[in-house]
């Protein structure tokens, strides 16, 4: 997963990440350094990283926090 909007809508979705993380094998979050403080301690996040961390080859989807209520609506 990665925020992609400000602070507030990442906040915001955030409540979706338990419900994906149900779907993962391990979730890991992309934010900013500001925001992993908050978010590492939610349900199902097994990790949160900046995303200059990460290397592209290192998980199997990826997916922006916004569009969690669509992917989980199984309407996609």
């Amino acid at each position: 997963m990665h925020t992609e909007q400000g602070a507030g809508d990442a906040v915001q979705f955030a409540c979706f990440l338990p419900l994906a993380a149900q779907r993962c094998r391990k979730l890991w979050l992309l934010c900013s350094d500001e925001l992993r403080p908050l978010l590492a301690n939610t349900d199902g996040v097994a990790e949160t990283r900046v995303p200059a961390s990460l290397v592209r080859d290192s998980f199997d989807y990826f997916c922006p926090l916004l569009s969690l209520p669509h992917v989980l609506s199984g309407r996609n």
